[in-house]
């Protein structure tokens, strides 16, 4: 008997199936999915990451200064920056370097399940099937551990000593397609991150020092993380 269930757009907010099978308070389910080789290729065709690097702090600075202000115009995360703010603010651990597969899944056309949509076609990060009865469990569920060992930090030498590691946000799907031999992790990707949590601990200490300031971003920034 098949699972089935409608869809008012592609991320479902604790869709039953889901929600009650692996604890997920969101799925992905993209109507159009390309293949590896197709993966790999838009992927290749990327910024250079000096210029890249440059764009992201002018973002990460940009948003700071604007949530400084009494009315800004448009505060808003910027997904570009690398980095977890919140958990920087509020001295929270952060152990996997994006959601796949930890609080997400993503559904192929085809109903199989895989931690998420840039995997799809790779049996080794296949999931299940929604007509499955699914393991939940890293021990029996190949492809659950697969994506464990490029996205929980706990299980990648590049982070574990890492200064960054708890302000570090990405994409693990990203770091598999970039990553040159013997990386899990692109080192461009982890300079980025560093450069990013220097910039912002220097303005987070300026923008405390300021009373005024200190009292917008607050506000500000209460209203734009889930703290």
């Amino acid at each position: 008997m098949s699972t089935s269930f409608k869809a008012k757009s592609t991320h479902l907010p604790e869709e039953p199936f889901f929600y009650e099978t692996f604890d997920l308070i969101s799925t992905h389910i993209p109507t159009v999915a390309g293949t590896r080789e197709e993966n790999v290729n838009s992927i290749a065709l990327r910024i250079d990451p000096e210029i890249y690097m440059d764009m992201c702090l002018d973002a990460l600075e940009y948003m700071l200064d604007t949530m400084t202000q009494e009315n800004p115009q448009n505060v808003r995360q910027i997904g570009s920056i690398p980095l977890r703010i919140n958990n920087i603010v509020s001295l929270k651990p952060s152990n996997h370097i994006c959601i796949a597969g930890d609080s997400t899944v993503s559904v192929w056309t085809n109903g199989e399940i895989y931690s998420c949509f840039m995997f799809y076609g790779q049996d080794k990060f296949r999931i299940g099937h929604i007509d499955d009865k699914l393991e939940t469990s890293l021990e029996r569920n190949s492809g659950l551990s697969t994506i464990e060992g490029l996205n929980n930090k706990s299980h990648i030498e590049q982070c574990r000593n890492c200064f960054a590691r708890n302000a570090c946000a990405g994409c693990a799907g990203d770091n598999y397609f970039s990553a040159k031999d013997g990386e899990i992790i692109p080192e461009s990707f982890c300079n980025l991150v560093k450069k990013s949590l220097e910039k912002f601990l220097f303005k987070y200490v300026e923008i405390k020092e300021d009373p005024a300031k200190w009292q917008h971003f607050k506000t500000h920034f209460s209203e734009t993380y889930l703290c």
